[in-house]
């Protein structure tokens, strides 16, 4: 099995969901919301932005935010998103609107690095047997001088501490990748951009850290190819999962399904 960032904490989640997922292979009626929506138009707007830059075509902002009105209303569908709390349809549309102008606004005229990929599919072989491989798509990688650029873009409401983003294991291993990729560079900038929050964070890791992460993830492979009972791990994350109706037949989680 060729491993992602997602199946490893699909797994780390619940194993029993990633046995569902990626094993047995359930299928689900599984719905879209609201919030996953907007990151994605946010995200296709945002390489439109680029792909254009690569053409040496710099749209203004006013282009960009009817490209992303258009994949809003061409995309939309009122049977299939599901939309949580009170913030409703145009409340949502406008905050994407105001993400892509922040960011617009930020990093205009975008001269500051030169992209190598958009949407760009990577793959890893952690130690090169073909034991431990990794794919996955990073949003944007760049070239400022000699140095890579890791670019993710996230449109959610939480703003993570810094220390939490040292610890993290995607864009770790997407620099991994990015490593082998650009053997010239002589550093690397993992960039995370909270668009709700107008804010941009760096880290610059060190080797020793990827090696950790590498090493780390080595391991959990190795965890979860030998694992044999998958079992259910309950969390508050339960309401959330796609696989509830299959797990409500579970005996051992119907006490966790029936609380109130």
């Amino acid at each position: 099995m060729i491993f992602s960032h997602s199946r490893l904490s699909c797994f780390e989640q619940c194993p029993l969901k990633f046995r569902h997922k990626y094993i047995d292979k359930v299928k689900t009626e599984t719905e879209e919301t609201i919030e996953a929506f907007l990151g994605k138009r946010v995200h296709e707007s945002l390489e439109k932005l680029y792909h254009d830059l690569r053409l040496e075509r710099l749209r203004s902002l006013d282009e960009i935010l009817e490209f992303f009105n258009s994949i809003w209303e061409k995309n939309w569908d009122d049977n299939k998103i599901i939309i949580n709390g009170n913030i409703g349809i145009d409340e949502r549309k406008n905050m994407g609107e105001r993400f892509l102008s922040g960011y617009y606004n930020r990093h205009s005229p975008f001269n500051h690095s030169r992209t190598v990929g958009l949407e760009m599919p990577i793959k890893i072989d952690l130690n090169g047997d073909g034991k431990f491989r990794i794919r996955g798509f990073v949003d944007r990688l760049s070239l400022a001088g000699n140095t890579i650029e890791v670019h993710d873009y996230k449109t959610g409401s939480h703003l993570p501490a810094q220390e939490h983003l040292e610890q993290d294991r995607q864009l770790a291993l997407y620099a991994i990748a990015a490593r082998k990729m650009l053997p010239f560079a002589n550093e690397i900038n993992l960039v995370w951009h909270f668009l709700a929050f107008d804010k941009e964070i760096r880290i610059v890791p060190d080797e020793k850290r990827l090696e950790q992460v590498k090493s780390n993830t080595i391991s959990l492979i190795e965890k979860i190819n030998s694992e044999k009972e998958f079992p259910a791990k309950e969390s508050r994350l339960c309401s959330w999962c796609e696989f509830q109706q299959v797990c409500k037949g579970n005996s051992n989680l119907t006490g966790f399904f029936n609380k109130p």
